[in-house]
């Protein structure tokens, strides 16, 4: 999905991840305060349309929050610190809708393989062939 590197960000729907200081990973930059701070700065201009929060890793690492947004007029400069915010254009988008890789079709999948395989047993065939020549 596209990011958007202008600013201010133009008028739109977006997207971003962002990250919170954990006891395991306590130098991490507390994202959701520095955009919360800047949310707050450009009240009545951008708009967060939704917010989801994960508990920490249980292996360790920097909370996450996930959120998205609408600019609905110019703000002030977004703090690209945090990163830059994905552009989408779903209104219902969530966190795993918008960060989820495609995954291929199971029967589609299954027919390669399969193909993979008969030629695979192919190749097999024949080599036991050509050693008892």
């Amino acid at each position: 999905m596209p990011v958007q590197k202008k600013n201010p960000l133009p008028n739109g729907l977006y997207w971003i991840d962002l990250f919170a200081p954990t006891s395991s990973a306590p130098n991490t930059k507390d994202g959701a305060a520095i955009f919360t701070a800047w949310t707050n700065a450009n009240r009545g201009r951008v708009f967060v349309r939704r917010t989801e929060e994960f508990p920490e890793p249980l292996l360790g690492g920097p909370k996450r929050t996930w959120i998205l947004f609408e600019v609905q007029q110019p703000p002030g400069a977004f703090p690209f610190g945090l990163g830059y915010p994905t552009i989408t254009t779903n209104p219902d988008e969530s966190s795993t809708s918008a960060t989820l890789p495609t995954v291929p079709d199971p029967l589609e999948w299954l027919q390669s393989s399969a193909s993979s395989l008969e030629t695979l047993a192919l190749i097999y065939v024949l080599w036991q062939w050509s050693k008892g020549r």
